[in-house]
């Protein structure tokens, strides 16, 4: 059994990516005037997280030089989780960053200054994937259901399937990013984990189920 959801989300899709990628190299451009009459590039730091398809648009930027023209190296670094990717913003190692909405919705509650510049897609990318033998979103009951990190879209996403389901007693566990949930699950450490594309395409090829997709 699976019924859509459909929830608001700040991850973007590759259709929009490079404008919100342009978006990012010309205001790093305008903060720092000098940067195009300078003639060696600048490197620019742009933490992101998580590794996915969501963070093509960064890689298609740095491999078409899309910001050497202004003067820019962008330099994509993934970092695990965005509450670690907002300390480096706020630390003064980086000034933009891609990240998923629920971190940014928490530093302004806890009065950060960190500004959200744009949502690209209005849903979740994630799907819930698990054992083959749990069918229906009820049978997560009692279970041992993976996240990224407490706090993060996947935790989001999760709750929130778990609310629209009415599943109650669901042990959420932390398993640190993408990579480390699908190793996870492949060990039966955990029941299922909240996954973003390729690696729930991946999952359906190996028979595990995809339990609930977020972003249908």
């Amino acid at each position: 059994m699976k019924r859509s959801l459909d929830f608001p989300s700040s991850y973007l899709p590759m259709r929009a990516g490079g404008k919100l990628a342009l978006l990012i190299i010309v205001a790093a451009a305008l903060l720092s005037p000098g940067l195009l009459q300078a003639q060696a590039l600048k490197k620019v730091p742009f933490p992101f997280s998580p590794i996915g398809l969501n963070c093509l648009p960064w890689f298609v930027a740095k491999d078409a030089r899309l910001s050497e023209k202004y003067g820019i190296d962008l330099d994509p670094i993934f970092i695990g989780a965005s509450s670690a990717l907002f300390q480096s913003m706020l630390s003064g190692a980086a000034d933009f960053s891609g990240s998923g909405g629920p971190a940014i919705i928490a530093n302004i509650l806890s009065g950060g200054d960190v500004i959200h510049v744009t949502a690209m897609v209005p849903r979740f990318t994630q799907s819930v994937m698990v054992k083959p033998e749990i069918k229906r979103p009820e049978d997560m009951a009692n279970k041992k259901i993976g996240v990224s990190r407490l706090g993060t879209v996947t935790h989001f996403a999760l709750q929130t399937a778990l609310d629209g389901y009415g599943v109650k007693n669901v042990t959420i566990l932390q398993m640190g990013g993408q990579p480390e949930a699908y190793a996870g699950l492949a060990r039966g450490s955990v029941d299922g984990a909240v996954f973003s594309p390729p690696y729930n395409f991946q999952l359906k090829k190996q028979g595990y189920n995809e339990l609930v997709n977020c972003n249908a």
